[in-house]
């Protein structure tokens, strides 16, 4: 059986043959970082036709070595490097072809005084694999979406309506922490009327960056909404997660989603409706006088985190935002409520009952997050809880889901209690 060509191989999911190193995003926090080891990259080629697989150092004529110096460099505290690549000769049945790769301490320069024998054989496997996704396509979305240049900072990551939305809670918790909104404007030395066209900068901000993009690209098919990164949710399953957790594991949804979970795969989504749903919701609770809010529940053990938007002694208040007439309670709207309802026994020692409290949005308020709501827009929908689905549908699978979160393993229903 010969090698399957590019266009398949490239459509191959190598992440489940993956594993991690630690790395640092572009805010200093650590992250897991997914790389296909040679050994699986061989092992996959096998698996997909190949007989024959191997590859060997090339020696450069020159120094008589592994390394390939490019051009000397010395920073400015006296650390010398010669900028080196590494060179390999890949075989895969009769096809046979070389691979440079740059010789890397992960993102980070290799100096004379770093070099070593780990770091030369790390870089020679590293031009393996690259050049194998290179030439038959396996593994290649890998370096399509993480293979860096140089390190610097990735401002495609960066989102004008995160920035927007920290604005916001500041201006919020000055207010919540004694602050009249009058003292706010009169510390900035502003009006309404200003602050409310200078929150609008970051709209315009947006529609400008769109535009831009538009005039190389030429307009996106059926619009589009600009995207904005969510909160890092790896490492944790959260009452939202359950229509996941619950669903088919055996989808590219599910894998999406779990490489997410055990942090090789950065998630970012958003549209106009869940915007207003985090700009409003505060606003809701105001308008119930629900006072107490954003309080975390986590249970360690099955690696459960849940989020209330509010709460009083007895209830917890979901908000949701709806663009349509009439709000409708829909299945992964009750799991979730089933979960938080869950999650609330252990926290409190007691079970809390919980009610959605729905608001139905207008194309306005989708454009303008500081217009006031209507309060003849609400609606509360009760939630009872569920005891048998939970206990026999939901635990058997987060406990195991838990499990291999821990171990940074990929889920198989067939394996699961």
């Amino acid at each position: 059986m010969a090698l399957k060509p590019f266009n398949e191989l490239v459509k191959v999911d190598v992440l489940p043959y993956c594993d991690t190193r630690a790395a640092k995003d572009e805010s200093g926090k650590t992250i897991k970082v997914p790389y296909l080891s040679w050994a699986k990259c061989a092992k996959l080629l096998h698996d997909n036709g190949a007989e024959s697989v191997w590859y060997a150092p090339c020696q450069c004529p020159e120094t008589k070595s592994y390394l390939w110096p490019q051009h000397t460099v010395t920073n400015s505290k006296g650390r010398t490097t010669e900028c080196w690549f590494v060179r390999v000769e890949i075989h895969i049945d009769d096809v046979n072809f070389a691979y440079d790769m740059p010789l890397l301490n992960g993102s980070l320069v290799v100096y004379e005084d770093t070099l070593n024998q780990l770091r030369i054989n790390n870089a020679l496997a590293r031009a393996f694999v690259k050049g194998v996704a290179v030439r038959t396509g396996l593994g290649f979305d890998l370096w399509a979406e993480g293979d860096t240049d140089d390190g610097a900072d990735d401002l495609s990551r960066h989102s004008i309506y995160a920035i927007k939305e920290r604005l916001e809670r500041l201006l919020t918790a000055k207010e919540q922490g004694g602050m009249s909104h009058r003292d706010v404007l009169a510390g900035l030395n502003i009006n309404d009327k200003q602050l409310a066209s200078m929150i609008g900068w970051f709209d315009r901000l947006a529609s400008l960056e769109q535009g831009v993009e538009r005039l190389e690209e030429g307009p996106e098919e059926g619009g589009g909404a600009p995207v904005i990164s969510n909160h890092d949710r790896s490492g944790w399953i959260g009452a939202s997660d359950t229509a996941m957790v619950m669903g088919n594991w055996d989808t590219e949804t599910f894998r999406r989603w779990w490489a997410t979970k055990i942090g090789i795969r950065r998630d970012s989504f958003s549209t106009p409706a869940m915007r207003a749903g985090t700009a409003y919701e505060h606003k809701i609770l105001d308008a119930i006088g629900v006072k107490t809010r954003d309080r975390q529940i986590r249970r360690r053990d099955l690696r459960l985190r849940v989020n209330y938007d509010g709460e009083t002694r007895d209830c917890i208040a979901e908000v949701k935002t709806h663009q349509k007439d009439a709000f409708r309670v829909t299945k992964p709207y009750w799991m979730q409520c089933q979960v938080e309802m869950f999650a609330s026994y252990g926290a409190f020692q007691k079970r809390k009952s919980c009610i959605i409290v729905a608001y139905r949005v207008t194309p306005d308020e989708l454009c303008n997050f500081y217009l006031p709501i209507d309060v003849h827009r609400l609606s509360f929908h009760r939630v009872n809880y569920d005891a048998e689905w939970v206990n026999t549908k939901y635990l058997p699978r987060l406990r195991y889901l838990a499990k291999c979160l821990t171990s940074g393993s990929w889920p198989k229903l067939e394996d699961c209690p």
